[in-house]
């Protein structure tokens, strides 16, 4: 099967953990990834990278050109909410995939085409999502099918999701109820059609839809627990803890997901100029080895209490301003 992850990023700069993102991708040669970015290309890519120069009103006018709403968007953040509408949006770009996919660029991604290749053995799936209870926002895949690629026209809201610009609806997930989250709502087994969300979300439109094969799964991880630790390799990422001097697996995952972790204050990311072969994360950062010595464990809780804080506070007031 050919897919290809579309991931649209406009900012001032790559962000910092860009190599680490290129390092699993590079490994997954059955995938492409196209960037769409208003950023210069660097000079190495992998192969199965595309890069495509644009800015953020090119991406409202290939969605006026689509839907007839103009979404006037000026924050990228607000992209979240278009990500059901990548198949409409970039359908000149996706004409020789089999799936297309929207994604995060914070994601890193252990042996995707493997997983892939497992589940589609199964059933020729018209959506994979990597998360059990709705559609996953930070990896999706959809088969790439005129009617599937307008199921995004089907909920009641989507014309008010594309027309308000400076708010996020959460419509490539689950939306919200009087504007809050409801994550943990369906993890203990509330329906998300009786929570009656503020938008009919793509979840929801998913779900109701006749006839669809879907997949879903929590393929992704997206937090670390105290204690917990992963390994990512050229071959899998896997989820453990310490053990001793080393590393003992529990289970395999097909990506992780930074969007925990890197708002952390005290989390930190690393300044390797070659990404080793198989690295380390745990809720504090990166590291090339499993285990610390006590001299390191406590250089790193110093670490926190004079620098980690203080330079959140600087990324987080920095962050607001590029926006």
């Amino acid at each position: 099967m050919r897919s290809i992850v579309l991931l649209p990023y406009f900012s001032r700069k790559l962000p910092e953990y860009f190599s680490l993102f290129l390092a699993s991708v590079e490994k997954n040669r059955d995938t492409d990834f196209l960037i769409f970015t208003n950023l210069k290309n660097p000079e190495q890519l992998p192969e199965n990278v595309i890069w495509k120069k644009g800015q953020l009103k090119d991406i409202n006018t290939r969605t006026l050109q689509q839907t007839g709403i103009d979404p006037g968007i000026t924050r990228a953040y607000k992209l979240c909410d278009l990500k059901p509408f990548y198949g409409l949006i970039f359908s000149d770009l996706i004409d020789n995939y089999d799936y297309w996919a929207y994604g995060d660029m914070d994601v890193f991604f252990g042996n995707l085409d493997q997983f892939l290749q497992k589940i589609c053995r199964e059933e020729r799936y018209d959506i994979i999502s990597f998360r059990e209870n709705w559609l996953s926002g930070c990896l999706c895949f959809f088969r790439n099918d005129p009617k599937l690629n307008q199921l995004c026209l089907q909920s009641r809201d989507w014309k008010e999701v594309l027309s308000t610009p400076e708010h996020y609806f959460g419509y490539d997930e689950v939306s919200w109820k009087n504007g809050k989250m409801i994550f943990w709502k369906l993890v203990n087994g509330q329906d998300l059609i009786e929570l009656q969300t503020d938008v009919q979300s793509f979840t929801e439109v998913v779900l109701t839809a006749p006839g669809l094969k879907m997949h879903f799964g929590d393929l992704v991880k997206e937090s670390i627990e105290e204690h917990m630790l992963l390994e990512i390799s050229a071959e899998k990422v896997l989820i453990g803890s310490h053990f001793q001097k080393g590393f003992q697996a529990a289970y395999e995952m097909a990506a992780y997901h930074l969007v925990s972790e890197k708002n952390r204050p005290y989390f930190h990311f690393p300044a390797w100029k070659k990404v080793p072969e198989r690295y380390y994360i745990s809720r504090s950062g990166f590291s090339r080895k499993p285990a610390r010595s006590t001299f390191e464990k406590l250089s790193h809780s110093a670490n926190l209490l004079f620098r980690s804080y203080p330079l959140y506070y600087f990324k987080k007031i920095r962050k607001k301003l590029n926006r």
